[in-house]
C-alpha cells in the first residue's frame, strides 16, 4: 500500500485497497474510471467520461470519484451477490424437487 492510497482510506475509514488505472488515451476519448467500496472487497463499478478538449500530449489527468450509495440498477459485477443469488435458486429448486443442472 502507498503513502498516498493509505491517507484516502484512512479518511474515510475503508478496508479495501484502492483502485488505480495507468493508461494511455488519445485526445477526447472515452475514459474509464475504476472504482471500488470501501469495505468490500471485488465489489466494483466503472465511471466512463470523456474530457472534450484534453488531454493534450503534454497533459496528465488524474481523477478521484466518490460516490454516497449505489445505484439504482447495480450491474451484476459483483461476485459475492452472484454467488449468494446462484446459493439461494438451488436450495429453492432442491425443495421443490428440481434436480441442478
Amino acid at each position: 500500500m502507498t503513502r498516498f492510497g493509505k491517507v484516502f482510506r484512512d479518511a474515510f475509514s475503508g478496508t479495501t485497497y484502492l483502485e488505480f488505472c495507468n493508461r494511455r488515451n488519445a485526445p477526447s476519448a472515452l475514459l474509464l474510471q475504476q472504482m471500488m467500496r470501501k469495505t468490500r472487497t471485488a465489489a466494483a463499478d466503472t465511471a466512463i467520461f470523456q474530457i472534450a478538449n484534453g488531454p493534450a500530449v503534454d497533459e496528465i489527468v488524474r481523477a478521484i470519484g466518490a460516490g454516497g450509495r449505489r445505484r439504482v440498477q447495480p450491474r451484476m459485477a459483483d461476485p459475492f451477490q452472484g454467488m449468494q443469488m446462484m446459493e439461494r435458486k438451488l436450495r429453492c429448486n432442491a425443495l421443490l424437487g428440481i434436480p441442478a443442472l
